[in-house]
């Protein structure tokens, strides 16, 4: 348990940044309002996703409400069975279990996700974001991460045979 002290702190963090951030451009701002921070090339735009990542739709709102509390529980599970020397994963599932939370507030209070990170330079713009996404997206690569490492290092310590 002492092992998912700190990690257990990022998780907080994130959930606490993504939802001030959300609070703060729900009333800051008009739905499909763009504000640029960086000329074109940064902008927040507020917007509401009800569907999952860059805006795909696969069911309605219930569905994402069920996937996503499945997708926390089974972070929970494997949290508690990593092996107390690997510390970066337990960052890694904690940065995600923290950003689907965040989504997963959203989706139950209003049926859809905020977003409003928005990067690009012009057309070519990337679907809008929000902080829990970013944590989620980081802690993806980094549990990939992580886990390529650890299997080069099973294959290399793999008797030959």
């Amino acid at each position: 348990m002492k092992a998912l002290a700190k990690p257990a702190v990022v998780c907080a963090g994130i959930l606490i940044l993504d939802q001030i951030t959300k609070i703060a451009v729900q009333q800051g701002m008009a739905l499909h309002q763009s504000y640029p921070l960086l000329g074109e090339v940064v902008q927040l735009t507020y917007i509401r996703n009800p569907g999952a990542a860059f805006g795909i739709t696969l069911g309605g709102r219930w569905f994402y409400l069920v996937l996503s509390v499945i997708a926390c529980a089974v972070m929970i599970y494997y949290l508690f069975r990593l092996p107390p020397v690997e510390r970066w994963g337990r960052y890694a599932m904690m940065g995600i279990l923290g950003g689907a939370i965040g989504n997963l507030i959203d989706r139950a209070a209003y049926g859809a996700v905020t977003d409003f990170i928005d990067i690009g330079v012009g057309a070519y713009r990337w679907p809008v974001f929000n902080v829990a996404d970013s944590a989620i997206t980081v802690g993806i690569i980094l549990l990939f991460t992580r886990l390529s490492a650890i299997n080069r290092i099973l294959n290399d310590e793999a008797p030959s045979g």
